[in-house]
């Protein structure tokens, strides 16, 4: 009996704490205020192109099958999109037996006739990965991201891995150039063009980040234009891809993932993003290219060795 009563009074108590402890929750909620953004910068080092790189702390890790992978996001019903990049700048990576690339683009309710189409061209030209199950949407691009690292990782061994989208036009002999000639790191190492200040986190629009709790202001990031990740940084990001937070923004969301490594990430300003400032005879990466510039393209650099056309 007296037993039974000291569990009763034990089960009261600890009703009673629940109730308090709940109480206090809603008068005074706790402040979960971003972090401070400095503090999570300190990790990374940001430096611009051509400056020294200190390699003290990086080693060479053993000479993979290949030297580089392309990544290029494509949407499945983008056919002539496609050819037209089969017909230009991916001809100089097709003669190249160290660098590889291929295709991505999801299925899933897409239409039973492009579907055909599409599964046609993927026998043709082998150079698509489909994933089934996966549906298209510039809200689930980080996802997508995930998917193909995840694929990468267990299908792939390069030294380099190079993301560009479909409407980007790459100057394959200036990317190898700076790879080989530019001394760069082979671990720990990512490159893309680095926004100078730090943009304030997007909470609404058609990009607004809910889920962004880090800080006031996003973590350094390569834009999605195209950016280079070294092997072991594209592993992390694929192996640990199930623990990841999932932000809207795939390529803030890759400043988010590796903010807390100590990486290099190298701002490189002959990535040009959004189609805009210009063209000079450094750029490697132009972005938002219709057909008909990536087409006009190749042919000044066929012809005279440049992608300027103006």
């Amino acid at each position: 009996m007296k037993i039974n009563l000291s569990r009763r009074y034990i089960y009261i108590i600890l009703i009673l704490l629940v109730i308090e402890h709940l109480v206090l929750y809603n008068s005074n909620p706790p402040d979960y205020r971003p972090v401070n953004c400095d503090v999570l910068k300190a990790t990374q080092h940001i430096q611009i192109a051509k400056t020294t790189i200190n390699l003290a702390t990086t080693t060479k890790s053993p000479h993979p099958e290949m030297f580089l992978f392309i990544i290029i996001l494509t949407a499945p019903s983008n056919f002539g999109t496609r050819q037209v990049i089969r017909t230009t700048w991916l001809k100089d990576v097709v003669k190249n037996p160290n660098i590889k690339y291929k295709f991505f683009a999801g299925t899933k309710n897409f239409s039973p006739r492009k579907k055909d189409y599409l599964s046609r061209e993927t026998k043709r030209t082998k150079d698509i990965v489909i994933f089934e199950d996966f549906e298209e949407h510039y809200t689930r691009l980080t996802y997508k991201m995930l998917r193909i690292m995840k694929w990468v990782q267990q299908n792939t061994n390069a030294q380099y891995y190079l993301k560009v989208d479909d409407d980007s036009y790459l100057v394959v002999e200036r990317l190898i150039n700076i790879l080989l000639k530019e001394d760069l790191p082979k671990n720990k190492f990512a490159m893309g063009r680095v926004h100078k200040r730090p943009l304030n986190v997007a909470k609404t629009g058609k990009w607004a980040d809910v889920n962004w709790i880090l800080c006031e202001e996003y973590l350094s990031y390569p834009v999605g234009a195209g950016y280079l990740l070294t092997q072991d940084l594209m592993k992390f990001i694929a192996i640990n891809s199930y623990r990841l937070g999932f932000h809207i923004n795939e390529d803030t969301a890759i400043g988010a993932w590796l903010g807390g490594l100590n990486y290099t990430l190298l701002n490189d300003n002959r990535i040009i993003p959004y189609g805009g400032e210009g063209c000079d005879n450094k750029v490697f990466i132009l972005h938002k290219q219709s057909r008909v510039y990536l087409q006009r393209r190749y042919k000044m650099w066929i012809a005279k060795g440049t992608v300027c056309t103006e």
